[in-house]
């Protein structure tokens, strides 16, 4: 699995990568085919890894898919959640070729998510997988920006996972925490 080491080179081949899938997508409904054996691609985004695609549009989401687990090849994992986050993200509507211009790009890679307690968690640092039997729900450590308080964050985490907070409390729940490297336009 891909480290969360990579160069700032690394970071901007992802972006546009990114930007690069949804526009591909936006013209052909495919995803963009890549051959992993290309020597163009940097070494290290051969590796598994994880990521989630953030876009927004003038500061507000637009779209955000990822993947928590590494299953494939990081410039792979790219193409698909950049693709998943323009057209395929519940919240909204498809991208449109006139908001294409408009979106900014994030790209965050993740640690291996590990096996935590509440006590763990550092604000502004972890993200913060969060299950309870089959709900389940992620924020990155992005949104510590905009619920520094930690008792916040989880219940709002615990919403997203449509989840009472008294979960927080019950031996079933399962906390995972990681960090992310962020790359963004």
């Amino acid at each position: 699995m891909v480290s969360t080491n990579l160069t700032e080179e690394n970071g901007k081949y992802l972006v546009e990568l990114a930007r690069k899938s949804i526009l591909y997508y936006m013209n052909i409904h495919d995803l963009l085919k890549i051959s992993i054996s290309e020597t163009e691609i940097p070494k290290k985004l051969l590796e598994n890894g994880a990521s989630f695609v953030t876009l927004t549009i003038n500061g507000s989401l637009r779209g955000c898919i990822g993947s928590l687990k590494a299953h494939q090849p990081l410039c792979r994992d790219v193409i698909s959640n950049a693709v998943n986050a323009a057209f395929h993200d519940p919240r909204f509507p498809p991208l449109i070729k006139k908001d294409f211009g408009h979106i900014h790009v994030e790209i965050s890679v993740l640690t291996q998510p590990e096996a935590s307690n509440i006590e763990k968690i550092i604000p502004g640092k972890h993200g913060v997988i969060i299950s309870y039997h089959d709900h389940s729900a992620t924020f990155l450590p992005q949104v510590w920006k905009d619920l520094p308080d930690k008792k916040e964050f989880l219940k709002h985490l615990c919403a997203k996972a449509d989840l009472p907070v008294s979960v927080l409390n019950e031996k079933e729940t399962r906390i995972w925490i990681y960090v992310v490297q962020k790359f963004e336009e």
